[in-house]
């Protein structure tokens, strides 16, 4: 198993940038920008913890933290770069959620992946 590095997260949405018209493709890119971002968390907690003798009340201590942490860095980030439009961060918001989650989800539940449920 492995997991997506953050700078070829970086690379493909700078690719897709350079070519991208402005507006809601702009805005779409974004989006899977931050989905990826979740998703490469919980692979990234995935493969600290599976081969390690963590507990699963830390293991869940973990995934809670990294999930509130990456929530606060989206609106960091939007607040950083002074963007204010509340639709898009949500959706963003809704985005690494998505990826950490869906992520996470497929890796520590299923056993036939060696998952920890």
């Amino acid at each position: 198993m492995s997991t997506t590095s953050i700078r070829s997260i970086v690379d493909d949405a700078d690719r897709r940038l350079a070519t991208a018209s402005y507006g809601e493709e702009t805005l779409a890119i974004g989006v899977d920008y931050f989905e990826a971002v979740g998703a490469h968390f919980a692979g990234s907690i995935y493969l600290r913890t599976v081969n390690e003798s963590w507990s699963d009340p830390q293991i869940n201590a973990l995934i809670l933290t990294t999930y509130g942490e990456l929530l606060e860095m989206v609106s960091n980030t939007f607040a950083n770069f002074g963007v204010k439009d509340e639709v898009y961060l949500q959706r963003c918001l809704d985005a690494v959620e998505r990826g950490f989650l869906d992520r996470g989800e497929n890796l520590f539940s299923t056993t036939d992946t060696g998952g920890r449920a």
